[in-house]
C-alpha cells in the first residue's frame, strides 16, 4: 500500500469477492473481519491489540489478495485552535509535563497532531483528563475543552 501516508487514519472494508483462494492465518482473518468500512485502521489495530507495524504486512497481504478496498472518508478535522487550546488547558491543569503527556497519549492512540479529527478529539480529551490528579482541575480541563469542541 505505497503512498498511503498515515495509514492509521485510513478506512478499509472487505471486498466483495467470491473464492479468492487466499489462505489466511488467524490474525489476518481477525483483521479482515474487523474491517467494517467505518473504523480507521488505527482503531482496528487497537481493537485487535496490534500495533501499526504488525498490522501493516497483514493489510498488504489482504490488499495483494484483493480482499479489501479502501473507503474514501470525509473525516472532519478539528479547528487549528483546538491544539492550541488543548496545550494551554493541559498546561494549566498539570504544569510543565503537559507537552510530554500529550505526546504520549497521542502516540498511544496512534494519532498525529495534524490528523486529529472531530471523532478522535473527545477521546483525546478523555484520555488526557484521566492523567489529571486534581478533580477540580480535571473538571475545569474537560469543561474548557468541550466548549472548544462545541465552538
Amino acid at each position: 500500500m505505497p503512498g498511503t501516508g498515515d495509514i492509521a487514519q485510513l478506512v478499509f472494508k472487505r471486498a466483495v469477492k467470491v473464492n479468492s483462494g487466499a489462505s489466511l492465518d488467524a490474525r489476518a482473518l481477525k483483521t479482515l473481519l474487523a474491517l467494517d468500512g467505518k473504523m480507521s485502521l488505527g482503531e482496528v489495530a487497537r481493537q485487535l491489540d496490534l500495533d501499526m507495524i504488525a498490522i501493516g504486512p497483514i493489510m498488504q497481504r489482504l490488499a495483494d489478495n484483493q480482499l479489501i478496498v479502501r473507503v474514501e472518508t470525509t473525516r472532519t478535522s478539528v479547528p487549528d485552535a483546538f491544539m492550541t487550546q488543548l496545550k494551554s488547558e493541559l498546561g494549566k491543569a498539570i504544569g510543565p509535563i503537559a507537552a510530554a503527556l500529550l505526546d504520549d497519549v497521542l502516540e498511544d492512540m496512534q494519532i498525529t497532531p495534524h490528523r486529529i479529527t472531530a471523532k478522535s478529539a473527545p477521546d483525546i480529551v478523555n484520555n488526557l483528563s484521566r492523567e489529571i490528579p486534581d478533580p477540580e482541575r480535571r473538571l475545569t480541563f474537560i469543561r474548557q475543552m468541550l466548549a472548544t469542541l462545541q465552538a
